[in-house]
């Protein structure tokens, strides 16, 4: 058996939850890296989607002229990128924290904290307007999840038939079964 090990070499993001790193060993290799790639790498990317936060794997990182890239320290301009979630991974501090160039703005960090939350937990995430498309269509099916959210009421997946398939989207409904107080 053959096995094959791809190298892919460029700028990271450190994912991590707390400030285990600054005292972790060299070798510790539980630490989460996410990679940033950039748009004159990726042309064909989904750039429109990704800026506008609609793809639950990627975040947006807008790019800096020479200017603003020199204010923080890089010699050249630093290009529109996106961090890509779905291909996070495990390094070891020892790999990562040398090479450090950059850190996100602190108004930055809820942006990434919302995108982890969106790519690790729910997949698919819909805008209002593919919400409001489903309007007229007829219900196919509703199940309960074992998802919950504050308040008495589990989330139930909906599936809607529409002109060409059907769309499944997930309801917090204010549902409860007979004789369950609120």
């Amino acid at each position: 058996m053959q096995r094959q090990l791809r190298i892919w070499r460029g700028p990271v993001i450190v994912v991590h939850q707390n400030c285990e790193i600054a005292y972790a060993g060299e070798e510790d290799s539980r630490l989460t890296i996410a990679p940033v790639v950039s748009r004159p790498a990726w042309p064909s990317g989904p750039w429109p989607l990704i800026e506008a936060g609609e793809l639950p794997g990627y975040m947006h990182l807008p790019a800096l002229d020479k200017d603003e890239a020199h204010e923080i320290g890089l010699q050249a301009p630093w290009p529109e990128s996106a961090v890509t979630f779905a291909s996070m991974t495990a390094s070891s501090r020892g790999i990562v924290k040398p090479n450090r160039i950059l850190a996100l703005a602190p108004a930055a960090l809820p942006q990434l904290q919302e995108g982890l939350v969106r790519f690790t937990s729910v997949r698919g995430w819909g805008s209002l307007d593919a919400a409001r498309s489903l309007v007229g269509g007829r219900i196919v099916s509703i199940a309960e999840t074992a998802e919950t959210v504050p308040g008495p009421a589990r989330l139930a997946k909906v599936v809607v038939q529409g002109d060409d398939d059907a769309d499944e989207i997930t309801v917090a409904w204010g549902l409860r079964r007979s004789g369950t107080p609120l």
